[in-house]
């Protein structure tokens, strides 16, 4: 009896582990506002999957929770981020930027005049990549110490 009492429970932890291990669906962290114009947002979310790195995408919506730009990857971090308080938003004219982590490393980049921006329009394509590096260095004269995470 005390052997099949043991197998069942060896079969619930089982369970409860693959179960916490498989959630698959993201955390959301917060909304961030764009500094300067109130009705943009960063929604930012975190990857809830049981492994040593985990992903943190956002997707930036208007004041009414509009989508503006798509859900996308922005990096991995081990942090189990609980809120927002790690993000630092910023603005330069129509340039919105999430740093995160260090405050002068920008995670993402866009701009709200012609609707592009990094990593939104696609993370390998070195056209998009050399344009989130047009929008940092435009984004340099405010801070001339802001950095694209990419960059490194």
């Amino acid at each position: 009896m005390k052997y099949q009492k043991a197998k069942w429970y060896k079969y619930l932890i089982i369970l409860v582990g693959i179960a916490a291990c498989v959630n698959g669906e993201d955390r959301y962290l917060g909304k961030i506002a764009a500094p300067n114009s109130r009705s943009i947002n960063f929604k930012v979310y975190q990857s809830d999957e049981f492994e040593q790195f985990t992903a943190l995408t956002c997707e930036i919506v208007d004041k009414n929770d509009s989508l503006i730009k798509f859900r996308t990857y922005l990096c991995g971090t081990d942090l189990y981020e609980r809120d927002t308080k790690n993000f630092y938003p910023g603005e330069f004219d129509s340039i919105i930027y999430l740093a995160y982590f260090h405050p002068n490393e920008i995670v993402a980049i866009y701009d709200l005049r012609n609707h592009k921006g990094y990593p939104f329009d696609g993370r390998n394509d070195e056209q998009v990549r050399n344009f989130g590096d047009s929008l940092v260095k435009r984004a340099q004269t405010l801070n001339k110490d802001l950095v694209g995470y990419w960059q490194h």
